[in-house]
């Protein structure tokens, strides 16, 4: 029997949850459902959209610090990454000519690149201050959220602004005061 759900993800073709035991489960919005346990318990997780516009791929990031892909719906493990000894946090994903990078964000503040098109598998880009709790491609530039800080970075660290509070209101800055 299923814990306590710790994540979850809504796609159309029905919703994944994480369970605090490390079950992993897919329930489709008609026919059985499909199932894994994974080594450590999910901490993130995305699932990616093929090229037939369904979700085709799970990435699950763990409390070890390991990056898993798996296939849906059948949920068979396709790779592993170790990322390093911290949870994973945060995963995005960016189109790269014909391949997919992907982006990892770790507890310790750490921004990976990570693929098989990648030397190594893994390639560290810089590090934040403070665990990472959210990482967006935008424009080519990497996004990454601390908490409330926002970090906008180019894929080699260099940073493109300053941080800056989410809850500073663009609406003040952008509106001008009347006449």
């Amino acid at each position: 029997m299923p814990s306590n759900v710790i994540r979850s993800v809504v796609i159309p073709e029905g919703i994944i949850t994480a369970h605090a035991n490390r079950l992993v489960v897919f329930t489709p919005n008609g026919g059985a459902a499909h199932q894994i346990v994974l080594p450590d318990v999910a901490t993130s997780m995305l699932a990616l959209i093929g090229p037939q516009q369904r979700a085709n791929r799970l990435l699950i990031g763990d409390r070890s610090g390991a990056l898993r892909v798996l296939m849906l719906p059948q949920m068979d493990l396709l790779s592993t990454h170790e990322l390093g000894d911290v949870p994973v946090t945060a995963l995005e994903s960016q189109p790269n000519g014909d391949s997919l990078r992907l982006v990892a964000g770790l507890q310790n503040g750490q921004v990976l690149s990570v693929g098989d098109d990648v030397p190594g598998g893994v390639l560290p880009l810089f590090r934040v201050d403070g665990p990472v709790s959210l990482i967006r491609c935008v424009d080519g530039q990497l996004h990454v959220n601390c908490g409330w800080e926002r970090h906008i970075r180019h894929w080699n660290g260099d940073h493109v602004s300053s941080s800056r509070p989410l809850r500073q209101s663009s609406l003040t800055e952008a509106t001008p005061a009347p006449a």
